[in-house]
């Protein structure tokens, strides 16, 4: 099958949304698919004229980034459209992004892959009524959405929504953005319990909860007779403001380079918990990844979360507050743990998602679109 790949960013790479592209783009290529990856990013060379027109959008006050304008749009759909006529031949074309796509102007079959529209992201993430201009901004995606062949979003509560409006709208699970670790998971788990390092990920968006994890830790760190310590990926100290002893920049780590992928692992080799208590925007790549190599985790108790695992995250603590006081008291918990009790709750974080690989996950994308 030979697919063109719509990517907002270069899909080569990880850094395009969350990595996957990077790792559901090279599942389908294993499988013996040819791909073509076309980035639509506008002035993808010139990453100033996106930062400027961001900045008049805001300053004009807008209410809208430059990812929802119409030149957005305009410049997107015409790669998109000379990608498709370069290459006539092409069974599918896909796309990571319900706001773009040509299926009006081809015949190839369409399928639209993301997390969720625009409706889901304000109405319930974010929890307030669409203005004026973004309901205009709904209005034009829900026609994007109609006009396609097969949606695809990774996040059970929004396919619930979404379903309720579109009747082309498929679930398969959440994918793990993470190849199978090359070290030994259970070795592993016995270092790292010695070792009481925390890891967290997350960009920007999850700033809140990094600094109320350094905070926690700082508390614990007083009280207790040992120490914690916290490894922060996706951030470096410019971004968090966070100065403290007991916190480790490492920036945005890119799996596809051999040196910073060398040192993600590592990160993962070593990482007793992962900690996220973040509620809004779940981190859900972060949890799935971080227990493929036998991490458990302290997380929010977030419905997709629980949706996903049977309504139970039974590898990890619950933390149903992004505060110090909730985070230090799932602390005090997860260093009481025995060895054996550790040990138990790694083994159990491996099995509950080593079946979300995206191997598997392709094949439901194409047994969807071959029948």
């Amino acid at each position: 099958m030979k697919i063109i790949a719509y990517s907002t960013g270069d899909s080569n790479g990880t850094e395009a949304w969350s990595n996957v592209p990077y790792y559901l783009l090279n599942a389908l290529e294993k499988c013996g698919n040819e791909v073509i990856r076309v980035n639509i990013l506008p002035f993808n060379r010139v990453r100033a004229v996106r930062v400027l027109i961001n900045r008049l959008l805001r300053l004009f006050k807008t209410g809208i980034t430059f990812e929802r304008t119409a030149l957005y749009g305009r410049i997107a759909k015409r790669k998109m459209l000379r990608a498709a006529k370069k290459h006539p031949d092409a069974d599918l074309l896909f796309s990571f992004d319900f706001s773009n796509s040509i299926a009006d102007r081809v015949k190839t079959k369409t399928l639209l892959f993301c997390d969720w529209d625009i409706k889901y992201l304000i109405e319930h993430i974010e929890n307030r009524t669409p203005t004026e201009k973004e309901q205009r901004l709904i209005d034009e995606q829900k026609k994007v959405i109609d006009g396609t062949d097969y949606v695809v979003t990774i996040f059970p509560n929004a396919y619930d929504e979404m379903k309720k409006e579109h009747s082309n709208v498929y679930y398969f699970g959440m994918p793990v953005n993470l190849e199978e670790p090359d070290f030994d998971v259970k070795q592993a788990a016995d270092e790292r319990f010695e070792k009481k390092r925390l890891l967290f990920i997350g960009k920007k968006k999850y700033l809140a909860s990094a600094l109320s994890l350094t905070k926690a830790v700082e508390s614990y760190n007083k009280r207790a007779g040992h120490k914690l310590f916290i490894d922060i990926i996706g951030m470096d100290a410019d971004t968090t403001g966070i100065k403290s002893e007991y916190v480790t920049h490492h920036g945005y780590l890119h799996k596809e380079i051999p040196g910073e992928w060398a040192e993600y692992e590592a990160l993962l080799r070593n990482a007793f918990f992962f900690v996220n208590t973040e509620d809004k925007w779940v981190g859900a790549s972060s949890v799935l990844d971080t227990a493929l190599c036998g991490i458990p985790c302290v997380v929010n108790p977030n419905d997709d979360l629980l949706r996903t695992f049977g309504g139970n995250i039974d590898f990890g603590f619950m933390c149903g507050e992004n505060t110090p006081e909730a985070i230090e008291r799932a602390l005090k918990e997860i260093t009481a743990l025995s060895p054996a009790e550790y040990a138990s709750l790694s083994e159990k974080a491996r099995e509950r998602v080593k079946g979300f690989t995206y191997g598997e996950y392709v094949k439901n994308i194409i047994n969807l679109i071959s029948g």
